[in-house]
C-alpha cells in the first residue's frame, strides 16, 4: 500500500493564540485576505493528496472547533466526498500543552493530520520540548545584554500503518536564521552575517538538533523527521541529525551556551557535541544535490528537509520537492499590502514562501494464507488455479 505524505507550511489565522499577549498575527490581517490564503493552501494539499501531512506556522489557538487547525481539516474535508480520505488532527495530551490548549509559546505551531482510512495514531502523541537560551554577555563594545530567546516545540506521533507496522513521526520548526542569540551578540555578529555563514542562532538550532535526536532514540520500527530546520543540508544542525563525525572533523559543532529545558539545565557553557544521529536525508538522497524548497535574495536552497532512519528509508519509492512557491513572485500571495488591487488566483501556487516535501513510502499489505479443498467428483483430473499460481490440494 502506498503512503504519502508532506510537509508543507501554512498559516491560517483565528483570533487569539499563544502570543497574543504581543499582539502577533504571521499570516493574513483581512477576512478576505484569510478566505484567498486558506483557499490556496487548500488547493494545494487536495493537489497533493496526502495520506499524512506535517505542518508547520499553523496559528497557535489551539485544538478545538474555534481553532485554525479545525477550520482548515473541515474545509479540506468538504471538498472530498469520500469520507475514507478525510483528515483528522493529532492532539497531545492537554498537560503536555501550554495553559492546557497551546503547543509551546509561539504565534504558530507545528501540526500534524492523517487520514484515519490509512493511519492510526498507536499511543498518544508527544510533545518534545525545545531548549530556551537564558545567559547575559558583553558584544566587542563592551556593551551587555541579556538573552531570553525560546524555540518551538516539536511534535511526535506513532502510527500504526498497513500490516500493523510503526512509523513515527516528528514535526519540527527551529529557529529562525535572522534571530540574534548570545552567541552573535558576544562575537560582534548581531545584526550582520556570521563569519561561518550559517546565518545567526546556529549553535541554538544545534542545541535543538541534538534534543530532538535524543528524544527519537528507542523507537522501534520506521521513523521519519519532517520540518522547517532553518538550516541548510551541510550545515550543523543538519549534520547533527545525519552524518557528523567528531573524530573526523578538525571544526568542532558545538551546542548554544545558556540552555535549559523547563527550568532544567543544559549546557551554561558551549559543549562539543558528538556523532551524528545517522538520519537519511532523504531529498537529496533521491533527488540529487539539486534538490531545493526555498529561495531567499535570488539563491536557491533547502530549509526544509524530510530524513528517515534505515528501515524507512527502504521503503521510499519517492521524493519530491514540489516547486510551488520558493520560484513564484510575492506580487501573487495573498495579502494586498504591497500589491494593492493587483488580481490573485486562488491556486497553488504562492500559497506560501516554502515549497512542500513529498515522500512517498510503499508498504506491503499482510497476505493472510489460506487453503482451499475441491473435491473432484468427476472423472476428470483438475488442476486448479488462484491469480495464475496453483495451490489446494485435489481429492477424487
Amino acid at each position: 500500500m502506498p503512503l504519502r505524505l508532506a510537509a508543507t507550511s501554512t498559516q491560517p489565522v483565528k483570533i487569539s493564540d499563544a502570543d497574543a499577549s504581543r499582539g502577533c498575527n504571521r499570516g493574513a490581517k483581512k477576512a478576505d485576505e484569510f478566505a484567498l490564503q486558506r483557499e490556496k493552501i487548500v488547493n494545494a494539499m487536495l493537489a497533493i493528496d496526502a495520506d499524512i501531512y506535517g505542518l508547520m506556522e499553523v496559528e497557535n489557538n489551539g485544538f478545538g472547533d474555534d481553532g485554525a487547525l479545525f477550520d482548515l481539516i473541515e474545509t479540506l474535508n468538504a471538498r472530498m466526498s469520500n469520507t475514507d480520505d478525510h483528515y483528522a488532527m493529532v492532539i497531545p495530551a492537554t498537560d503536555s500543552l501550554n495553559d492546557g490548549k497551546y503547543l509551546g509559546g509561539d504565534a504558530i505551531m507545528v501540526a500534524l493530520i492523517y487520514r484515519p482510512a490509512k493511519a492510526t495514531p498507536a499511543e498518544a502523541a508527544s510533545v518534545v520540548r525545545m531548549p530556551e537560551q537564558h545567559i547575559s554577555g558583553e558584544n566587542p563594545e563592551g556593551e551587555t545584554k541579556q538573552h531570553d530567546k525560546y524555540q518551538r516545540d516539536s511534535l511526535l506521533q506513532t502510527f500504526e500503518v498497513s500490516g500493523g507496522e510503526r512509523l513515527s513521526i516528528a514535526v519540527n520548526h527551529f529557529k529562525s536564521k535572522g534571530s540574534g542569540c548570545y552567541e552573535d551578540w558576544v562575537a560582534g555578529e548581531f545584526t550582520k552575517d556570521p563569519a561561518d555563514l550559517q546565518g545567526r542562532c546556529n549553535e541554538f538550532r544545534v542545541s535543538a538538533a541534538e534534543i530532538l535526536g535524543n528524544s527519537l532514540k528507542g523507537l522501534a520500527g520506521d521513523v521519519l523527521v519532517l520540518g522547517d530546520f532553518n538550516a541548510y543540508a551541510q550545515e550543523d544542525p543538519m549534520r547533527v541529525l545525519t552524518d557528523y563525525n567528531a573524530d573526523a572533523n578538525v571544526r568542532k559543532i558545538v551546542t548554544a551556551a545558556g540552555t535549559s529545558i523547563q527550568g532544567q539545565t543544559m549546557d551554561d557553557v558551549a559543549r562539543e557535541v558528538g556523532n551524528g544521529f545517522g538520519y537519511t536525508n532523504l531529498a537529496t538522497t533521491f533527488a540529487g544535490e539539486d534538490a531545493f524548497s526555498y529561495s531567499f535574495d535570488g539563491e536557491l536552497g533547502s530549509l526544509d528537509h524530510a530524513l528517515g532512519n534505515a528501515s524507512v528509508t527502504e521503503k521510499v519509492v519517492a521524493v519530491e520537492d514540489w516547486h510551488i512557491n520558493s520560484v513564484e513572485s510575492t506580487l501573487f500571495e495573498y495579502p494586498s499590502r504591497y500589491t494593492g488591487s493587483l488580481v490573485k488566483s486562488d491556486n497553488a501556487f504562492s500559497s506560501s514562501d516554502h515549497d512542500p516535501v513529498i515522500i512517498s513510502l510503499n508498504y506491503q499489505p499482510v497476505v493472510e494464507p489460506f487453503s482451499l479443498t475441491i473435491r473432484n467428483n468427476s472423472f476428470f483430473w483438475v488442476k486448479p488455479t488462484i491469480n495464475g499460481g496453483t495451490t489446494s490440494t485435489v481429492l477424487g
